[in-house]
């Protein structure tokens, strides 16, 4: 379609109801990575709120001490704390999302620790447990790696510097 029957078709839309093209110029390219950083963020706050919730019951169905599910839930909520503040932000500093990616690929590799020091006591579900761990944070980890370096070569994470490029 040529540039003029384009402008012909903005012009006969009402000003009030964006079309797909405009919606889709004004769409932020960073909104895959702030989707994902809520969506990790908020897995964080879910499974912190429910391993402190019900650490006596998961103790017992996973085989693992109270004190280890109470360390691990109070770990995603700092982990929530830091995460879904920085979902919201229009300025995404690259520090700060290096340091999500560490935390993320850290705690897959205690995880991993974890899972070497208590596998005599666990039950087939704590082994379970400790592989889901492993793979979807360390999974999410890589993602969040992969999106930030796709998006930028640039000082800072933000939506104009990429509205701009």
């Amino acid at each position: 379609m040529g540039f003029r029957k384009l402008e012909k078709l903005k012009k006969n839309l009402p000003d009030d109801k964006p079309n797909t093209m405009q919606r889709n110029m004004e769409r932020p390219a960073n909104l895959p990575l702030t989707r994902l950083l809520y969506v990790d963020g908020l897995a964080g706050l879910f499974v912190g709120i429910f391993l402190l919730s019900l650490r006596q019951p998961l103790s017992e169905l996973l085989g693992l001490p109270v004190w280890l599910l109470t360390l691990q839930g109070c770990i995603n909520l700092c982990y929530a704390a830091y995460s879904l503040p920085l979902a919201r932000r229009r300025h995404r500093p690259r520090w700060m999302l290096w340091a999500l990616v560490i935390g993320n690929l850290s705690y897959a590799l205690f995880a991993a620790v974890l899972l070497f020091r208590f596998y005599p006591i666990c039950t087939g579900l704590g082994i379970a447990y400790f592989l889901a761990e492993i793979i979807i944070i360390g999974g999410l980890g890589l993602v969040e790696w992969l999106t930030i370096r796709k998006l930028g070569r640039c000082t800072g994470v933000t939506v104009d510097n990429f509205m701009q490029n």
